[in-house]
């Protein structure tokens, strides 16, 4: 049964090969597209060989030669870069630049042994010594704020004085660093310590140096013997006035500087204990400080109410355009102090307002003893209680 079908379906194809080749031969085909011409085209054709497949990419990957057009380009552009490096000197090591410094014959004594005090000739032998220009020159002020007392209010009208110089004591037969004090009309003041082995100075502790500004030439010294330092220096109008410690004292020195090379001394005061605080109103200088002796004070003595203890503020007033001054201690205040422009605050312990006040304080009752507050009026040169809190 198979077979038969077969049959049939081979005898339907010949008929068709038949009437379609009828057709194809009714069709005008060009020769250069018959299949003759096409072989013949297709056998001149050498096929390329194959390129490595990349097994795991899928990509073909192949070697190419250079030809002699891309290999001399190549060389062309090696032979550029070579140029152009030993052009520019990247071959050649940077310069370095040696200036040669001026040393003076003082410099040539220091070295770096003698001014890390190295000795470097072995054991048992002296270090060689730091000469004085070497020592002047690392010198550092201290700029470490001294002022223990708290201000407020309007402020003054001049600027703080500078720092302090370095507490340390200056170079044998010379003097300390110096220090700003501040400066006006041109004129420039410092402050420094002087060696108390100098033979010029050494009765001064300090020296004050008023400078011309222009020329940076000293024009006339101050020199001071009884102050350790400057803590403030106050400039109003013609004057500049200077407070700082003196031994086991606070001075407060005024000077007139209309003429500065020739500077005239207004007043001198000094009060016992240490430096509490100042500050300047308008041409008023109030000064503070605390003593733990009232009978240290050389001037009138109020007994704060309340009070029990031997320790004293003592406040002094100085009106900078006259010279004319003022002070007052008053008793049993403790070393918290504050000054404002008109008015100024003690705090103290001691017993409350309405019981009797004993002249000795008892150990045994303190325990009862409440915090005071006094209102001081600086009126002036006056100086009084105005109210106890």
């Amino acid at each position: 049964m198979g077979y038969s079908d077969d049959r049939e379906q081979i005898k339907e194809l010949k008929y068709l090969r038949k009437v379609l080749g009828d057709v194809d031969q009714n069709i005008p085909v060009p020769d250069s597209v018959r299949g003759a011409a096409l072989r013949r085209r297709l056998d001149s054709i050498t096929p390329a060989a194959p390129a490595a497949p990349n097994k795991k990419g899928g990509v073909s990957f192949g070697l190419h030669w250079f030809n002699l057009h891309s290999g001399l380009t190549y060389a062309a552009a090696f032979a550029l870069i070579i140029g152009l490096f030993y052009g520019l000197g990247f071959h050649q090591p940077p310069e370095i630049i040696v200036r040669e410094i001026p040393v003076t014959q003082e410099e040539e004594l220091f070295d770096e042994f003698a001014f890390f005090g190295i000795d470097e000739s072995g054991p048992g032998s002296a270090a060689p010594a730091v000469p004085e220009a070497a020592t002047a020159e690392f010198a550092v002020p201290d700029t470490a704020p001294q002022d223990n007392i708290a201000t407020g209010g309007g402020g003054s009208s001049e600027p703080p004085a500078g720092p302090s110089p370095r507490s340390s004591e200056p170079a044998m037969g010379g003097g300390g660093p110096a220090a700003p004090l501040g400066g006006q009309d041109g004129y420039s003041y410092t402050w420094r310590r002087n060696d108390p082995s100098d033979p010029d100075k050494g009765a001064y502790p300090i020296t004050v140096d008023i400078v011309l500004d222009a020329g940076a030439a000293v024009v006339c010294q101050i020199d001071i013997e009884d102050m350790n330092a400057v803590e403030e220096a106050y400039f109003a109008g013609d004057t500049m006035t200077l407070v700082g410690p003196g031994d086991g004292r606070v001075v407060l020195r005024s000077y007139d500087i209309s003429d500065p090379p020739a500077p005239l001394e207004q007043a001198v005061l000094s009060q016992p204990g240490v430096y509490l605080g100042s500050r300047l109103y308008q041409e008023l200088v109030h000064v503070a400080s605390y003593t733990e002796d009232v009978g240290q004070a050389d001037c009138e003595v109020e007994l704060l109410p309340g009070a029990v203890y031997e320790s004293a503020c003592v406040i002094s007033a100085l009106d900078t355009a006259s010279g004319e001054n003022s002070q007052k201690a008053f008793q049993g205040a403790a070393a918290d102090v504050s000054l404002f422009n008109m008015r100024g605050f003690i705090s103290y312990r001691g017993v409350p307002m309405d019981t009797d006040i004993p002249v000795d304080a008892d150990a045994d009752a303190e325990q009862s003893y409440v915090q005071h507050v006094a209102q001081i009026v600086l009126d002036g040169l006056d100086i009084t209680i105005s109210s106890v809190s």
